[in-house]
């Protein structure tokens, strides 16, 4: 499902190891049976912001197995760490990289096999494929564009205590407790997507009773304890004097350094942004679909999906629906 330019490099001089694929980038994992590829730079990481890692997991004893193949395919072709990850050996017997066309011809001789058009089919046909296989799964949209790493606050608190904008910034009448469905109704005006308020964004904040953590029991003691008028901020703190006063982007981002501070993580890694990061994330694996994560967050683009960091478990999961539905479809006494 990856990218051929970041497997194959258009000609054999045109390797390069940053970014294609080498043979040390991809590790066989004996503990889950399954290897792990670590890309460094692709479309979507140009600037070499963080590794793009997957697994691919193996499945013994089936028709198609990833990893029993990749250990028959590097003990064919032994090469060195740094080298290209695919090469062949050539008609003097030379190991030489596989290149895009070599990739593609390889595909279309494979689906001649099969008694399929060779014209209709390329190198990219392998990601078209493993994508429509991922879906036809029933693996999450989300997780099948990680594993090919498609890519497709400011409303809360001001900048500072005197650039707070009740069109803009939440009020104490933009949250509401809605008590037959014990929740919370928050209106937003004015967002990053309603720059010209053509609609109102409006979502809910359930409570938990008797839970750790109740949103709505926490906002009504937090009510109760700095009473204000609707108009007003609706988060706000008593400074020193003793007065309220608007919490602002670097409060909110002190708060949130504080509080990681004391679960024993580096404060450095953690601001205000975390929060909707955190929001997302959670959202995400708690199985909620997408779509409504990106509504309550607001979204206008897909992006909130770069925040979400998969687990090691889903990662797995990911490669192993892929595997299962090629071996279901594999031509019985196929080899």
């Amino acid at each position: 499902m990856l990218r051929r330019s970041n497997l194959v490099p258009g000609s054999s001089v045109l390797f390069e190891g940053r970014k294609h694929l080498r043979r040390c980038d991809v590790v066989f994992v004996p503990e889950l049976y399954a290897l792990r590829l670590t890309l460094r730079e692709t479309k979507t990481l140009q600037f070499r912001e963080r590794e793009h890692v997957i697994f691919v997991t193996g499945s013994k004893g089936a028709p198609l197995d990833p990893v029993r193949l990749y250990q028959d395919y590097v003990a064919a072709h032994p090469a060195a760490p740094a080298d290209p990850f695919f090469m062949f050996r050539g008609a003097d017997g030379v190991l030489q990289p596989l290149t895009f066309d070599g990739l593609a011809s390889g595909v279309k001789e494979l689906v001649a096999l099969l008694g399929l058009d060779p014209s209709q089919y390329a190198s990219h046909s392998l990601r078209r494929g493993g994508a429509s296989g991922a879906l036809a799964s029933g693996l999450a949209p989300f997780f099948t564009r990680f594993q090919g790493d498609w890519k497709s606050e400011s409303n809360l608190v001001p900048g500072s205590s005197v650039l707070f904008e009740g069109r803009k910034h939440l009020r104490r009448c933009d949250v509401v407790f809605v008590p037959e469905l014990y929740a919370l109704r928050l209106t937003l005006r004015e967002t990053k997507t309603l720059q010209f308020r053509e609609r109102e964004h409006v979502i809910f904040v359930t409570g938990s009773k008797g839970a750790p953590l109740d949103p709505v029991r926490l906002y009504q003691d937090y009510v109760a304890a700095h009473p204000a008028a609707p108009a007003d901020p609706c988060f706000m703190f008593r400074g020193a004097d003793g007065v309220l006063q608007p919490l602002t982007f670097d409060g909110l981002a002190s708060g949130v350094k504080e509080l990681v501070a004391l679960l024993g993580l580096d404060p450095s890694q953690y601001a205000s942004h975390s929060l909707r990061r955190g929001g997302a994330s959670g959202a995400l694996a708690s199985g909620l679909a997408p779509f409504f994560t990106r509504f309550q967050g607001d979204w206008k683009s897909e992006c909130y999906l770069r925040y979400y960091t998969l687990g090691l478990r889903d990662m797995l999961r990911i490669s192993a629906a892929m595997l299962s539905q090629v071996n279901r479809a594999w031509p019985a006494g196929g080899s």
